[in-house]
């Protein structure tokens, strides 16, 4: 009898330790049966709408996804369009990607942390001159374009558009990167000592998105350069 209730007694425990056992293996095998595959850059930057491709793999599916100091909107074909706003200080951030198992409840599957950075800005001149640069105003006249260029390449962008700003009440909308002829009659009423400034200058950077900068202003002067060439 002593030795049946000692059979019992080992038995019963075997069992446990062996459910015990299943329970920690089946955890496993459920947690490994979720994948998850991120598409993106390896840096975040802060002017541009930031797009990331997820590939889940799974008996749930994708829940929800949080970035630190930014949003997330979803995108058709498994994408998702990352923005920040543009007077952020943070200098990373944290993407989280949650999943809803088959039994309903969210668990975080993927945390990984991304470098955050400004785009470099483009280099802006007028009349072929540099932001807080003086300028002829002979010289705007005859070459009155605006132009951009990569910071990194130094290649020639194409300007979308600016605003020109002759005064606080007097401001012109322009397409392009020419000053137009409509406009060009307002640069001979301009005078030695002003600022000229142009804001809102869109540029096509290389990845076909618009770049704004918002300001650059030059410093009108006369000279006797195209005088005597006359």
């Amino acid at each position: 009898m002593e030795l049946k209730f000692k059979l019992l007694i080992f038995l019963f425990s075997l069992s446990c330790t062996l459910n015990a056992q299943r329970e920690v293996i089946d955890l496993h095998i459920i947690k490994n049966k979720s994948e998850v595959v991120v598409l993106s850059d390896s840096v975040f930057y802060i002017e541009k709408k930031n797009i990331i491709i997820v590939k889940y793999k799974g008996d749930g599916r994708i829940a929800y996804l949080k970035i630190e100091g930014g949003k997330i909107k979803k995108q058709q074909n498994n994408g998702y369009e990352i923005t920040f706003p543009h007077e952020t200080t943070d200098k990373i951030t944290i993407l989280k990607i949650f999943e809803k198992t088959a039994k309903g409840k969210p668990q975080l599957i993927f945390t990984k942390v991304f470098g955050l950075a400004h785009i470099p800005k483009p280099i802006i001149s007028i009349g072929g001159v540099k932001n807080d640069s003086t300028l002829d105003i002979e010289h705007l006249i005859r070459d009155n374009y605006v132009r951009s260029f990569h910071p990194i390449t130094n290649n020639q962008l194409v300007v979308h558009s600016f605003t020109i700003h002759f005064s606080t009440q007097d401001s012109v909308r322009i397409k392009g990167g020419r000053i137009p002829l409509a406009v060009k009659r307002k640069l001979y009423e301009l005078s030695e000592g002003k600022l000229l400034k142009l804001t809102n200058i869109f540029s096509y950077m290389p990845d076909n998105t618009l770049y704004k900068t918002r300001a650059v202003q030059v410093f009108l002067i006369q000279s006797n350069e195209y005088i005597i060439g006359r």
